[in-house]
């Protein structure tokens, strides 16, 4: 791809950092959350539950202070309060979710984090199988739900393909959702350091794509794909209808459309990215 006036980086993987000494035998849940507290009290109690989790990491974009761990008997903070931690962001930016929290101690301390929105509760057994797929592929994202691009009906572009059938019959993907997807956590200051000022504000205009950036600077660095883990057949029936109904941003007409351009502009905007 070629185009656009700010480019990324060229040494964008020094913005990964050095993360030998961080402990690479759990986990941490980035947990994305903004006005749906029945979900985010269900996710929290659910993850805590999971083997390999270290901490719990809410994503707290509201703009009033996070709840307390006395609020409504403790819910927020589920079974076990100590892991949960809520991190206040000063605005209400999708992209909030790959901010690095602060250094020191704060800092995360897991050389992986699960990134997953509050309404995706991924089986205990299928998250451990994607931890266990992330440690062999330690550079790349490791996710459960697989999309790929293809050529636009104008040639000069990129469609966004996502639904089961096509991605069936073509049988690869570029990308996997950070909906629920395993990274580095360095890959956090390398989306929050890295990324062009003008993709950035693309981001936050539409309210949409966070998730394509990031798959287009990992694939920059690495030169590699994303791993997909499958989920349980069960699993994915239930989510799909549990799905219905609830709000939120995918669910809008035109998204999907949209989510093409955004792979072309996103491209162009990162220079020599491609998902």
């Amino acid at each position: 791809e070629s185009g656009g006036d700010e480019r990324a980086p060229a040494n964008l993987r020094s913005f990964v950092g050095e993360d030998g000494h961080l402990d690479d035998r759990r986990f941490t849940v980035l947990l994305n959350t903004f006005k749906r507290r029945d979900l985010l009290k269900k996710a929290v109690a659910h993850y805590a539950t999971c083997e390999n989790v270290a901490e719990i990491r809410v994503v707290w974009s509201e703009q009033v202070p996070p709840p307390t761990r006395g609020e409504e008997g403790g819910a927020y903070f589920g079974p076990k309060p100590s892991m949960v931690t809520y991190d206040s962001h000063p605005t209400t930016s999708i992209q909030n979710r790959f901010d690095p929290p602060a250094n020191g101690a704060n800092a995360i301390s897991t050389r992986a984090v699960f990134n997953v929105d509050d309404d995706v509760r991924m089986p205990c057994a299928a998250l451990a199988r994607g931890f266990r797929a992330w440690r062999a592929n330690e550079d790349v994202l490791v996710g459960y739900y697989p999309r790929t691009h293809a050529p636009n009906d104008s040639g000069c572009g990129w469609r966004y393909v996502w639904d089961d059938f096509s991605l069936w019959r073509r049988g690869d993907f570029s990308i996997v959702l950070t909906k629920a997807a395993f990274m580095r956590t360095g890959y956090m200051s390398l989306y929050s350091e890295g990324l062009p000022q003008s993709a950035r504000r693309y981001i936050d205009e539409y309210k949409n794509c966070e998730d394509i950036a990031m798959q287009i600077l990992t694939a920059k660095i690495t030169g590699k794909p994303p791993v997909y883990v499958p989920v349980p057949t069960m699993h994915y029936l239930w989510a799909k209808l549990e799905g219905f109904g609830v709000a939120g941003i995918s669910k809008g007409s035109g998204h999907h459309v949209h989510r093409g351009e955004c792979i072309t502009d996103l491209s162009r905007m990162i220079g020599g990215g491609r998902v």
